[in-house]
């Protein structure tokens, strides 16, 4: 009779826990302040450094399989590659902004990037994952970087985070090729 006794103590003490879950999963999230400026990032790596970009700006991230090389493009621009019929410019950012070798590199993901009036996919070695960060405490951009480099940076998380300004770069005159020469 007392291992009855015992399981029912035992079944009483798991429904007040769960009991006890259920109401903090149940209660309301915590209000954010109105001032604070959260910005959600696509994280992601190139080489060993970290990147991101603000995900309002991010379609969707695939695994890059195919890059169809095109003669005379910039050497950013590595080729175009179809997505589910679409067919997109394919871009390595490094190249672009001039950051050099960062060392070995396996560039099979590619984010794609859209604006109002631009599509292309730009790539990554990996994509870490999906965070908020407060965009007032961002570092300014570093000094040090002149040019394009600065151009496109928003700021440095205090992660170490470089966050790009994706809809600066999606609206540059660097990445239209060829448009009025005919």
């Amino acid at each position: 009779m007392s291992k009855v006794t015992a399981k029912q103590a035992q079944a009483q003490t798991t429904r007040a826990i769960l009991k006890e879950r259920a109401k903090e999963l149940a209660k309301l999230p915590e209000q954010v302040d109105a001032n604070v400026n959260l910005v959600e990032l696509v994280e992601f790596t190139l080489g060993h450094e970290r990147y991101a970009f603000p995900s309002s700006t991010v379609r969707e991230v695939f695994h890059l399989t195919e890059i169809t090389a095109l003669p005379s493009l910039p050497a950013f621009v590595l080729g175009v590659t179809n997505v589910r019929g679409r067919i997109l410019s394919v871009v390595d950012i490094r190249r672009l902004l001039d950051f050099g070798d960062t060392g070995l590199s396996n560039l099979n993901r590619a984010i794609i990037l859209s604006g109002s009036d631009m599509e292309l996919a730009v790539l990554a070695d990996e994509v870490v994952g999906v965070y908020t960060s407060d965009a007032d405490k961002w570092q300014a951009t570093l000094s040090t970087l002149t040019g394009k480099r600065q151009e496109y940076l928003k700021g440095v998380t205090k992660d170490r985070v470089v966050v790009f300004d994706a809809e600066r770069l999606l609206a540059s005159e660097d990445l239209l090729v060829g448009g009025d020469e005919q």
